[in-house]
């Protein structure tokens, strides 16, 4: 019976880590496409540049495309034979036998009867990959590799006119503590922007409030705006 459930206790442990093993192996598989689904606000392509890139879409080698040409060089058959006086045949001419222009010999002239122009031969072209690469930029594309602060939603901000709006009635009010008590209180819960960042030398990132967008500073730090902001809108003067 002890065997028995060391055996089952250890089936459970052994179950366990298997199933940790398996959740992170799924979750290290779909962090980068989690990753890379993440909206951008930088307003550039991600993009690196390959071969593609400097391919151009026409020919760059000033070779026009062609059949290969075997070319013609002229040879006896280009020139016109002129009969001669002297006899090659050796049979003597009678009754069964005449001399015909077959049995005289022919000499080429200088009287060119081809129809034909010599030209060299020609292998002709054909457009490659070679002909069309360049060494400058063709994609027309800027590199970028999409980074944190690519992520930054720089619109992502409050509109002060609606704080306006919120405190306007505020200003009847005659107890100057009870002003800022209520402002000081209708700002609880309100956050950083964590939408709206940007990153430092350090690679500190510091978010988008209220409160420094009030002073022009959206991502300052906020500790001594948020009093500014509470005075302002409980319409308290700093003496």
């Amino acid at each position: 019976m002890k065997e028995n459930k060391k055996k089952r206790s250890w089936k459970r442990v052994v179950s366990i880590l298997s199933g940790v093993v398996v959740f992170c192996t799924t979750y290290a598989l779909i962090l980068p496409a989690v990753t890379m689904s993440k909206e951008t606000y930088c307003g550039k392509e991600a993009h690196v540049h390959t071969e593609a890139c400097y391919r151009s879409q026409t020919p760059l080698c000033g070779k026009e495309e062609g059949e290969p040409n075997e070319g013609h060089v002229h040879d006896e058959t280009c020139y016109e034979l002129v009969k001669t006086e002297n006899l090659l045949c050796e049979l003597e001419e009678n009754d069964e036998h005449l001399h015909s222009d077959e049995c005289y010999e022919w000499i080429r002239s200088d009287h060119l009867i081809c129809q034909q122009e010599e030209a060299k031969a020609s292998e002709g072209h054909t457009h490659t990959d070679e002909c069309y690469k360049s060494e400058e930029l063709q994609c027309g594309k800027e590199e970028h590799e999409h980074t944190r602060i690519c992520e930054s939603n720089k619109e992502d901000v409050e509109d002060p006119a609606d704080w306006d709006e919120a405190y306007k009635e505020l200003a009847s009010e005659e107890d100057a503590k009870t002003r800022i008590l209520t402002v000081a209180k209708n700002e609880l819960g309100t956050k950083e922007n964590k939408n709206n960042f940007e990153i430092d030398e350090e690679e500190k990132e510091h978010y988008y409030t209220r409160y420094g967008h009030l002073y022009e500073d959206q991502y300052g730090d906020w500790n001594n705006y948020f009093t500014g902001y509470v005075l302002k809108y409980a319409n308290v003067q700093m003496m």
